[in-house]
């Protein structure tokens, strides 16, 4: 097979037979393939064994059809300071470097340090560093050289939402039954794309930012979570909700966020008492005005804006009781103020509504 005479990546040599063959190759073409060699300090995986690697790559020099313009290895233990292995693989390292330059081989590009070395061993930079885990965000931590915060996501569709009644079997072998009425929530992830099987009625996953449960076996294409008695996902809308703790007695409700909301969806169209919040995008404020305008409701509004001329505007054409600008709900909770349509009259709640701002002579 014939080779490219320039690479991007440039092939790394693990053993003198693999090395070999290559420069048989490269030779018969009329140039000197640049690559780079890996030496086995103490990995035991790939590379040439220390004790013998500098005499291997003066050989493979003098034979030509090989340019070596690097060296390399990999640490078997370098995640804490003081680490003695780790100490010992580099020295082993540096010999070869020694041995090399001795036998009259051109200085190499070199790189020894993965993600564990580079976080805590500075000295071991070298000429460049070879990042692996710490790139996802994870082995960076307190006490080391960076810190990390994993960011990788695996996401996936959900293709039906339906509602089921209590004591309803869920999956092969019906291994799972709901406890009460809930939503279940097919999604387009199987044990073919890597979901493990093991998931199977014990893994969690974020519908909207609100975990759901696992329930039922894990599929070869699909998976079934349990998205609770009441699910905002229904419609096609995201979900989000934080982790928190709510009173065991008592009405409550925990803070919630509706996105990819449309006019269609009945969270948009009905009045919510509660700490819910459905997202709405619109292009232009005359459209945002009419999707405000378009329900049976109008209590309140809120208008956020840099631009005083934009809240008067808005203000005017806002059909609800109470228009708040660039802040929310700052009044006496218990002071009454009517509304629009299906959320009563009276557009300021006469001096009741007053009482709070002016001073009534």
């Amino acid at each position: 097979m014939p080779l490219p005479e320039t690479v991007s990546e440039p092939p790394v040599l693990v053993s003198a037979d693999q090395a070999q063959r290559l420069a048989d190759v490269a030779r018969s073409q009329g140039f000197a393939l640049p690559c780079h060699a890996k030496i086995d300090t103490g990995m035991g995986r790939f590379g040439l064994e220390w004790g013998e690697a500098a005499d291997v790559l003066a050989r493979l020099q003098a034979s030509g059809g090989l340019s070596v313009e690097g060296v390399c290895m990999h640490f078997a233990s370098a995640g804490k300071p003081g680490d003695h292995f780790a100490v010992i693989q580099a020295e082993r390292f540096q010999t070869v470097v020694a041995a090399c330059r001795a036998r009259g081989l051109k200085e190499p590009f070199k790189h020894i340090a993965n993600s564990a070395a580079f976080a805590a061993h500075p000295e071991w930079d070298l000429d460049g560093v070879r990042l692996g885990i710490l790139v996802y965000g994870y082995g960076g931590r307190a006490g080391l050289r960076v810190r990390t915060q994993p960011f990788l996501q695996w996401k996936t569709r959900v293709v039906q939402v339906k509602k089921v009644p209590a004591g309803f079997p869920v999956g092969y072998l019906s291994t799972y039954a709901t406890a009460e009425p809930t939503w279940l929530a097919t999604i387009d992830v199987g044990y073919s794309d890597g979901f493990p099987r093991l998931m199977s009625n014990k893994g969690c996953v974020l519908v909207g930012g609100r975990r759901a449960p696992v329930v039922g076996r894990v599929t070869m294409n699909f998976t079934t979570v349990e998205l609770g008695p009441e699910s905002g996902v229904k419609e096609g809308a995201g979900l989000f909700q934080p982790a928190c703790t709510l009173p065991a007695k008592g009405w409550y409700f925990p803070p919630t966020i509706f996105t990819g909301v449309s006019m269609s969806h009945r969270i948009a169209r009905e009045e919510i008492f509660g700490p819910v919040l459905s997202i709405l995008t619109f292009r232009t404020p005359e459209e945002a005005v009419e999707k405000a305008n378009n329900t049976a409701y109008g209590l309140s509004a809120g208008v956020w804006t840099d631009k005083g001329s934009r809240i008067l505007k808005m203000s005017t054409e806002l059909k609800a009781g109470v228009v708040w600008a660039n802040t929310y709900n700052k009044f006496d909770p218990t002071s009454p103020f009517g509304g629009y349509k299906e959320s009563g009259f009276g557009r300021e709640g006469g001096r009741q509504g007053l009482l709070d701002y002016c001073r009534l002579l």
